[in-house]
């Protein structure tokens, strides 16, 4: 399964060499694909944009955080994950939303659930009121977290978040119908987990976050793409409580995510995908490749 998942990560640009120890760092290129998206918020629907960012790393298995300097750090104390950054830009009248969530899933077994089970989840959300960040840190029976925000009524916090088995992150499932390791579920299946909803949603309804009954159904449908093309895909629909999330990806390898609806009036459709080391274009000439992704460049 581990030597699939070194397959599936050369496949979607994520470079990684297999031997006796875990995988090793240097990814060559990320994914990156661009959506154009409706964000819901105050009553209204905002024309936002979307930026999914796959690419891989290392994690301490002690602390979580990325690991750089790795004389300090021995291969026993590495956990190697795929990282999926999420950002979304919009904005409500004269002032803008920056929100990004990270989810970091685990390429080796022996943490929480398996491969691909989320070592780490996290959001960031700036706005012209302030800052608001979220990290919870997920074991076999649920995760701890911790809370910084701006605002009085939420402060600083840290607490733990039950997660009853079969047990998913909301947040975790751009990741598990990309099916890196093989099929998460079969066509015509549908699976009863308890689902703790994605840290944005628990934020912008400022519900508490816990864990809801929830299900995850595959099927196989058609969408036409742009162009007028018609196109054959799958299509993943997951309940969150009364809240339902629908999520299409391609049938071919590796299951680029198309597009994606709410019952709460979210949507996306993709842009363009690329693959390229972002963090070596960051000079004023490569907002070429912002226009490319079909972004907004100030």
């Amino acid at each position: 399964m581990l030597r699939r998942l070194v397959s599936c990560a050369a496949m979607i640009a994520l470079v990684g060499t297999v031997g006796a120890g875990p995988l090793q760092p240097a990814p060559a290129e990320a994914e990156i694909s661009s959506y154009k998206t409706i964000q819901p918020r105050y009553g209204e629907s905002r024309s936002a944009q979307t930026v999914l960012i796959y690419v891989t790393e290392d994690l301490n298995r002690d602390t979580r955080i990325k690991v750089e300097d790795y004389a300090k750090t021995p291969p026993s104390q590495r956990m190697h994950v795929l990282k999926l950054n999420r950002s979304l830009h919009f904005s409500t009248g004269i002032y803008d939303y920056s929100v990004m969530t990270s989810v970091f899933s685990a390429l080796q077994p022996g943490h929480c659930m398996g491969i691909l089970c989320p070592a780490k989840i996290s959001i960031t959300a700036s706005e012209w009121c302030g800052n608001f960040y979220e990290q919870i840190l997920p074991d076999s029976n649920g995760a701890r977290r911790t809370m910084h925000s701006y605002f009085e009524a939420e402060g600083d916090k840290e607490d733990y978040v039950a997660l009853p088995g079969p047990g998913l992150y909301e947040d975790s499932l751009p990741v598990l119908i990309r099916e890196f390791e093989g099929e998460f579920i079969p066509v015509g299946q549908k699976r009863e987990y308890n689902i703790l909803p994605s840290l944005w949603e628990s934020r912008i309804t400022h519900r508490p976050l816990a864990s809801e009954k929830g299900s995850v159904e595959k099927t196989v449908d058609r969408l036409t793409v742009a162009g007028g093309k018609s196109q054959s895909v799958y299509k993943w629909i997951w309940h969150v409580g009364s809240r339902v999330v629908t999520y299409w990806t391609e049938q071919e390898y590796p299951h680029y995510i198309v597009r994606w609806s709410s019952s709460a009036g979210e949507s996306g459709e993709r842009i363009k995908t690329i693959h390229l080391p972002y963090w070596e274009h960051n000079k004023n000439e490569d907002s070429r490749l912002r226009r490319e992704l079909g972004l907004a460049t100030p």
